[in-house]
Formats: structure tokens, sequence, C-alpha cells
């Protein structure tokens, strides 16, 4: 039994955090309101309010600092006011409390937006700040490496859709296709499950691609996923273009896991 903390319980954190306690660890979770907590309690996780930033309370937060390894699994609120201009602020509020409380790894989920979208395989030590969300991203792993003391675990993920996350909801917002574009998409159970084996693996002071391992293209992709779902929608326009980042998981395949969902589409049908 493992003492873990999920910090930012949320679409991919809470399902983690059932995961982990489901194989047999101590779990803590964090929400940004009691209410939330509240209704987390009622699956049987521990807890616990904490709010980075401004209103940022260790003695509140304490709890979640006293575990073996802490997985953090907010985002960068790049959609938000702030755009991610706070999201080092949170990390050296983590890293600090950390360090205080003797916790001895961190997990970090970070985003392929880290690679720049050029026509070629990207592997781990391929990232670049291409532009701000990449400078943001791969400043807040830096500074883990850099000022923890402890070891880290870095996880770069892929388009993450699954749960209540269907792709058809994302069709709605474009209005032009590239037809050749690869799409670089993660099923939330491989999310669940590569974490959960980089943990049972002991995988320590390494970066992972968490990226299915074959590459429809976007159109197809999401023309599957439309297929499937109920709502009356259409493709956007379909344009030509070059078929842009490839993201290898051959780095997490290369140690052992097996994908639930190789293949992004056999979600809505079996290819």
């Amino acid at each position: 039994m493992i003492n873990i903390s999920v910090l930012g319980a949320g679409w991919l954190g809470l399902p983690l955090a059932l995961s982990l306690k489901q194989a047999g660890n101590k779990v803590k979770v964090s929400h940004s309101s009691e209410q939330a907590c509240e209704k987390t309690r009622l699956q049987g996780l521990d807890a616990h309010v904490c709010k980075l930033g401004d209103t940022f309370n260790i003695t509140q937060s304490q709890a979640l600092f006293e575990s073996d390894i802490l997985i953090v699994t907010i985002p960068p609120g790049f959609r938000q006011a702030t755009q991610g201009k706070d999201f080092l602020i949170k990390w050296r509020q983590i890293i600090n409390s950390a360090n205080a409380s003797g916790i001895q790894k961190i997990i970090m989920t970070s985003s392929t937006g880290v690679y720049p979208d050029n026509n070629q395989m990207m592997r781990e030590e391929d990232a670049c700040a291409h532009n701000e969300k990449a400078k943001i991203l791969l400043s807040a792993e830096q500074l883990l490496q850099s000022e923890f003391k402890g070891e880290y675990l870095v996880v770069r993920l892929g388009g993450l859709f699954g749960g209540n996350r269907h792709p058809a909801r994302f069709v709605k917002h474009m209005k032009k296709l590239n037809s050749e574009a690869i799409a670089n998409m993660l099923h939330l159970d491989d999310a669940v499950g590569a974490i959960c084996y980089l943990i049972e693996k002991q995988a320590t002071n390494q970066i992972f691609n968490i990226v299915s391992p074959k590459h429809p293209t976007k159109a197809v992709f999401y023309q599957t996923a439309i297929r499937y779902n109920d709502e009356n929608l259409n493709m956007p326009q379909i344009m030509n273009g070059d078929s842009g980042k490839c993201i290898s998981s051959d780095k997490l395949l290369t140690i052992g896991y097996c994908f639930i969902y190789p293949n992004p589409c056999s979600v809505y049908q079996i290819i």
C-alpha cells in the first residue's frame, strides 16, 4: 500500500484516484471547494480543499502533502482569464510544500502541446518552447526537475477523450479540418491505466509520452466518432494540408504498457 495524493480530482484526477484506491493504495484528493469534497467523499475517497494561487493556504491543505507520492493533474488554465500566467506560481507552491513535507515523488501531468507541429515523429527529447503555451508547460516541467528534492515523473498526455468528453462535441467548434492531419489522441482509460502502470513499475526521473500508438487522421477519427454519436452532426469543411506532428509512445511501450485502445477509433468501432 502506497500513500498517494491526487491534487486536482477532476475529469482525469478522480477516476485515477478511484483506480489507485481499488488497487489497495491509501488515496487522498483535492478540490477547490468543500461542496465538491463532500460529493467525492461519498465515493469513498478522503477529500480536502486546496486552492492554489493567491488564496493558497498550506495549513488547510497540509493533509494532501502527507503522502509518499503526489500526483498533480491541475490544468494550466490557458482558457481562463490568466491564460496560464499563474501556472508557475502554483507549481512553486506545490514544490515548496512538497519539499517541506517530505513528499518522495511528484508525478506531473503535462501535454504533448510542447511539441511543434512539424511533419515528423516527435519523441520525448523533441519538446521545445515553440509558442507561449509550450513555454509555460516546459518551464513548469523544468521547475519540477530542478527544484523538487525528491523524485519526479512527467507524463505528456495526448488529446484526451472518453467518459463525458465525447469527441463529437469538438466538431461543433470546427470550421475546417485538414484531411491529412494526424490525430494524437488518448482515451481516459489509457491515461489512468498508463499512470497506474508507471507507478507500479516505479518509473523515476523520466518523461513519458502517453498517446495511442496508432494514428488515424483527424478526419477519420472525428468521422468515426460522429457516426457513433446520436447527435445529428456534420463534418466541417475538409481541406488539404500537411500531416503535422506524430507523437511517439515507443518509450512507454518499451517498458511493457499495453494500451486498452491502441487505435483511438476502436473506441467507437471495431477495426
